[in-house]
């Protein structure tokens, strides 16, 4: 079946249009009488590019690009950064729970302006510390679940990525398992290296991408309560050779858990 029909658009030639039915359904063609002059098409105002503006939502200072944040770091900052697989529960989750946990971190330092970057696989609320006042130019979350900051200054920047938001640059760290990695085994303890699979050196790797400097102090632990950074935090508070301690004390049954 067909048939056709003439359509008036408003200061445009006619249309005609025509419609066959088919076993399958409608095909709309258009028949053109006359070409429509490229006049008759209005520019429009163009959308606004969101990419060039990294605040989401406005009024927040929390961006989700990695674009640019270098820039508004001085130069003699310092950049700690801060890791737990989880954080402290009142009451210990269960398993497959994935509730957050909470850290406390205390800053007691110099006038020195710091980058902090606090990164864990569980959902944790960082609670900063700061009775001295020291400024802090950028906080960069970042996960596998979502984390969330208390305790700074509204005007402070913050970054946050996570897995579950489906950010691609997202990172996390606990320990130094660039190295080697420790297994309970029934023969005592298994060492296995996977260098490229670190998570640890996937954080280094963007916390430098990221700021643009190498990092002062990089702590981290399974699970923990406080942190402190002060005058005397610097350099790495990983230990591979704690991580193969607990392996050993899994491997003899007095541990669950292989740190």
């Amino acid at each position: 079946m067909y048939f056709g029909r003439n359509f008036k658009i408003s200061g445009i030639a006619s249309v005609k249009v025509a419609i066959a039915t088919t076993l399958t359904g409608l095909i709309v063609c258009t028949n053109f009488d006359t070409a429509i002059s490229q006049t008759a098409i209005q520019p429009q105002t163009p959308l606004p590019n969101m990419a060039e503006n990294p605040d989401l939502p406005p009024n927040l200072n929390l961006h989700t690009r990695f674009d640019d944040i270098s820039t508004k770091i001085s130069e003699n900052a310092q950049v700690h950064a801060i890791g737990v697989y989880e954080g402290y529960y009142d009451i210990p989750r269960r398993f497959r729970e994935h509730k957050q946990g909470m850290v406390e971190l205390k800053i007691t330092k110099n006038d020195t302006p710091i980058v902090l970057v606090l990164t864990a696989y569980e959902p944790v609320k960082w609670n900063i510390i700061n009775e001295s006042n020291i400024k802090i130019e950028y906080v960069i979350l970042s996960g596998y679940h979502n984390q969330e900051v208390t305790g700074i200054t509204s005007n402070t920047p913050i970054l946050n990525e996570s897995y579950k938001k489906g950010d691609e640059d997202y990172f996390y760290f606990y320990k130094n398992d660039s190295e080697v990695r420790y297994f309970p085994s029934r023969d005592g303890c298994t060492e296995q290296k996977y260098p490229q699979e670190s998570s640890y050196v996937r954080s280094t790797i963007k916390i430098k991408e990221i700021t643009g400097l190498e990092f002062t102090s990089i702590q981290g632990k399974y699970s923990e309560k406080n942190f402190e950074i002060n005058n005397q935090t610097q350099g790495s508070y990983l230990s591979t050779e704690r991580d193969r301690g607990f392996c050993y004390k899994n491997s003899a049954g007095e541990l669950e858990r292989n740190f």
